[in-house]
């Protein structure tokens, strides 16, 4: 079954596994789609059948499209595909034939596997996903964790260890941090924030932080030990352009960049390989609002 978000940016927490919707591209922006993924298409190429084809590309499948019927029918024999006779053996239906046989495909033996392998597979598959689409702050459990006991005690770990997670707070939520820090959480990251085991939590590898307003963006790399941890300036040029600061101002954002990179190297300094907790991410914060909001 396949599933389409509603929208890229309005989309319910628990959606972010599912496709982006096809209809909306016209065909030139779905032909510029399919070249940076790979996918031949040709001019005369229907914008329903470009569609059909984004819909394929999202999935991971192949595409048949700008094939001879020779390597058609070698594609065919490979798969054990009864190949058509007479004139039904065309370019077309040979398509039709291969897409379908891709939509039906199952593999019943996936437990069979050995363990290393599945969890190669676990680990491709999460990676795929997280380099694939822009990710929305609020991350759930995605279905392939929910599939049954043992593949979830498998899989679970590994999602945690192998996508990014964003965490988004509002700039004027800033001022709360001391009364209450989740009121600064955006609403998604607040329900992720609340949902997430502090187990789970531990077991983020990579955690970026997103303060809108300020457009400041901080990335957590746990596993990158020369550069723990990054800041992206944005718009708010008080603390952009280092040639426009004034000297205090250099000091704050010195200063900021110091205690940020202190507390990542007391993280990575824990024992054990689960090295996050749910405090350090309201730590982070309080450095931020006590260097650039007290100053």
């Amino acid at each position: 079954m396949v599933q389409f978000a509603a929208s890229r940016h309005f989309r319910t927490p628990r959606d972010y596994w599912m496709l982006y919707r096809v209809d909306r591209y016209e065909a030139e922006a779905l032909r510029t789609k399919l070249r940076a993924r790979n996918y031949g298409t040709s001019k005369t190429t229907s914008v329903s059948r470009l569609r059909a084809l984004l819909v394929r590309c999202q999935r991971g499948l192949l595409s048949y499209d700008g094939l001879p019927l020779r390597e058609l029918r070698l594609y065919a024999a490979q798969r054990g595909l009864p190949l058509p006779r007479g004139k039904k053996n065309t370019v077309k239906t040979l398509k039709a034939q291969l897409e379908q046989a891709d939509d039906e495909n199952t593999f019943e033996r996936f437990s069979d596997l050995p363990p290393e392998l599945r969890q190669i597979i676990y680990s491709l598959y999460f990676k795929s996903l997280d380099d694939s689409r822009s990710w929305p702050s609020d991350k759930y459990q995605p279905p392939l964790t929910l599939t049954s006991r043992n593949i979830r005690q498998e899989s679970l770990p590994l999602f945690y260890e192998c996508c990014d997670f964003k965490v988004t707070m509002n700039a004027a939520g800033l001022v709360n941090i001391r009364k209450d820090f989740t009121t600064a959480l955006a609403t998604g990251s607040s329900a992720f924030f609340s949902n997430c085991s502090p187990q789970n939590f531990a077991r983020v590898k990579v955690l970026v932080i997103n303060i809108v307003g300020w457009d400041i963006t901080l990335r957590l790399d746990l596993t990158n030990t020369e550069n723990l941890i990054s800041v992206m300036w944005g718009f708010y040029s008080v603390y952009c352009v280092d040639s426009g600061l004034r000297p205090a101002q250099l000091e704050r954002k010195s200063r900021l960049l110091q205690e940020l990179h202190k507390a990542a190297s007391d993280i990575t300094a824990r024992r054990g390989p689960l090295k996050l907790r749910k405090s350090d991410l309201k730590m982070l914060y309080e450095t931020i609002w006590e260097i650039l909001w007290e100053g």
